[in-house]
């Protein structure tokens, strides 16, 4: 991901809350603070939106060489999209979503003189359920499901890559968050979820007599986000 692609993925987020947030006139207020007064939040819906955060991972990598651990800690902010459906019973709300952050989760360290590994996730996605108690306008809620997210694996050997290893990593997600309904179409959440993205192996290899002995390397990274979501339920209505 590049800066140019983040900085305006976070002002994009930034100019929607400011906008979810800033009634344009005193009437819009008025039926803002009036939402709010009553009952329980009816969250029923399609709904869509956006969100940014910070990502922390812990990669560990097995098995090198002989006796070798090298341990991993990218970070990065992450940012995208992402799109659900709730149903509901009474205070009870229990849907599906699913999102997809761009991130730029790299990091590298050197195993030998001359040697190293880096690996760079730049991609995540998750396909969740999500399960909550509404209290007047607030959902807390707990979720959990599959995620993916694509890596890329690298040998380098005196600054030079000969063992890159793209590959798809599936494995699962969990976590759980609050959510604020402004109005009957807008809402804004705080979410922290633990993923697992599993082992994978990778094969010896050499390359013009500089290789790589055959490893592992186990993958799982936390993330705490923020987002907006517009509720699209209306305009279902009746279908």
């Amino acid at each position: 991901m590049t800066n140019s692609s983040r900085k305006c993925l976070l002002g994009s987020t930034a100019l929607a809350v400011l906008l979810a947030l800033a009634p344009v006139n005193g009437a819009k207020s008025a039926d803002l603070f009036g939402d709010m007064m009553q009952g329980p939040h009816d969250w029923r819906g399609l709904y869509v939106g956006g969100q940014v955060g910070y990502a922390h991972g812990d990669y560990d990598l097995v098995s090198p060489g002989p006796g070798t651990f090298i341990e991993l800690e990218p970070d990065s902010v992450i940012g995208g999209g992402h799109v659900g459906y709730n149903w509901q019973n009474d205070d009870v709300v229990f849907g599906i979503v699913g999102d997809v952050n761009f991130t730029d989760l790299d990091d590298g360290q050197v195993f030998a003189p001359g040697f190293a590994f880096r690996t760079d996730t730049e991609f995540t996605a998750s396909l969740r359920i999500k399960m909550g108690i509404t209290v007047d306008r607030a959902l807390f809620y707990v979720t959990g499901g599959g995620a993916m997210a694509n890596v890329d694996h690298s040998a380098i050997g005196f600054g030079v890559p000969f063992n890159s290893n793209k590959r798809w990593l599936a494995g699962y997600t969990v976590g759980g968050g609050v959510e604020y309904a402004f109005n009957d179409w807008l809402s804004a959440f705080v979410e922290y979820r633990w993923t697992d993205l599993g082992d994978e192996s990778f094969a010896a290899r050499v390359n013009g007599g500089i290789g790589a002995a055959a490893h592992s390397i186990e993958l799982n990274y936390h993330q705490v986000q923020a987002g907006v979501s517009v509720s699209l339920g209306d305009w279902f209505a009746g279908m």
